[in-house]
């Protein structure tokens, strides 16, 4: 996936209602690229055979 450009992360910020000044978007825009770039490691991890456990029962069980 290629990095997000500048007008698609005004669009984004748009549709949830936020307006970053000029001066601030370079870094928002540069922030982002940079969030998704690190999940993108996630892929790599073999998670598909595990079960997904809740947080709650953990911490009742006192391993939390």
């Amino acid at each position: 996936m290629a990095d997000l450009t500048k007008a698609e992360v005004v669009s984004l910020l748009a549709l949830h209602g936020y307006d970053v000044p000029e001066p601030d978007l370079t870094e928002v825009v540069h922030r982002l690229n940079a969030l998704v770039d690190s999940l993108k490691g996630l892929d790599a991890l073999d998670v598909y055979h595990v079960e997904p456990v809740p947080v709650q029962s953990l911490r009742r069980q006192g391993h939390a």
